[in-house]
């Protein structure tokens, strides 16, 4: 498992909530969460990190980029 957290630019509620729905629709991610303009994903290790910043920049139109990416 792939624990992988972005930095996400949020302009308001419903954009966080696109965002949070864009990523758990993928296959692969377990969880995810928004706090502030920070999102920490859990998915299997076969997602790459790229995916999940092309969904949140095409799905929920904010701006993001990885902060950081561990194996659990």
């Amino acid at each position: 498992m792939k624990k992988t957290r972005l930095s996400l630019t949020i302009s308001d509620e419903n954009v966080k909530k696109q965002a949070i729905q864009s990523l758990t629709a993928l296959s692969g991610v377990m969880s995810a969460d928004i706090d502030g303009n920070e999102a920490v994903v859990f998915c299997g290790d076969r997602l790459d990190s790229r995916t999940l910043v092309d969904t949140v920049n095409r799905c929920a139109g904010c701006s993001s980029a990885v902060i950081g990416e561990e194996y659990i």
